[in-house]
């Protein structure tokens, strides 16, 4: 007896109670349809990002405890969190920069770190003297030589780490 109650007062699914196509849930994708990215320069852009962009925030920080009322150098742990926080700060930038640009293949300055060093060298030293001494600033003064001189060498190790 139940079961003809069920059967009489429960609809079936009918036309009508279908969803049309377009209003139906997406489902996720199989599992051999997994996209593939194109390989790019992301990670010597984060590298490089982050040795160039930290080297310039302990930089910045140090002209900020010099010339601020104190007048006196800045503690250890200053130094460390600038660097820390414009390293990650660059990483992430560079990593964005570097992905927008496709590579020939996954990691294409690995076992090349001369070339890698060149280039995170000169790139550190344009940073540094061209793009913040000339076109931010008003020249370069007394400490921006050792500034340039760093930058490069922060973006000439990042390199080389990228290359071995």
């Amino acid at each position: 007896m139940l079961a003809l109650v069920a059967v009489l007062c429960c609809a079936s699914e009918g036309a009508a109670q279908r969803l049309p196509e377009r209003l139906r849930p997406i489902r996720p994708p199989a599992a051999d349809s997994v996209r593939v990215y194109a390989p790019s320069y992301w990670v010597e852009g984060a590298t490089f990002g982050a040795a160039v962009l930290g080297a310039t925030t302990v930089f910045v920080a140090a002209g900020f405890c010099e010339f601020g009322d104190v007048g006196a150098p800045c503690r250890p742990s200053t130094y460390a969190a600038s660097a820390a926080i414009g390293g990650v700060v660059g990483a992430g930038l560079g990593a964005l920069v570097g992905g927008m640009f496709d590579a020939p293949h996954a990691r294409p300055l690995r076992g090349h770190p001369g070339r890698a060093a060149l280039i995170g060298a000169v790139g550190g030293a344009v940073w540094s003297v061209g793009f913040l001494c000339h076109g931010l600033g008003d020249g370069c003064g007394r400490d921006e030589p050792v500034f340039g001189i760093s930058v490069s060498l922060a973006g000439a190790l990042a390199g080389w780490l990228v290359g071995r």
